[in-house]
């Protein structure tokens, strides 16, 4: 059996990290429905405007914020 492996020069790449994406309307829906069980967790009342707007200042390309671990049962 042969085999090749294709030297760095062979494919062009750029240096660095791949350039970070917009998040996609499920990305900032299932990180708003976390916002929201964890303020409703806190007895706080709902807002789903204020969460979807924290949940995409935290998905920002700049960096991406981990979801919260749910404890319990759902």
């Amino acid at each position: 059996m042969n085999m090749t492996v294709d030297s760095p020069s062979d494919s062009p790449r750029t240096e660095g990290a791949a350039p970070a994406s917009k998040p996609t309307y499920d990305e900032i829906a299932l990180r708003a429905y976390f916002l929201a069980l964890d303020r409703h967790r806190r007895g706080e009342p709902s807002d789903p405007q204020k969460d979807w707007t924290e949940a995409e200042q935290q998905l920002r390309p700049t960096g991406e914020v981990p979801l919260p671990r749910v404890q319990g049962r759902i």
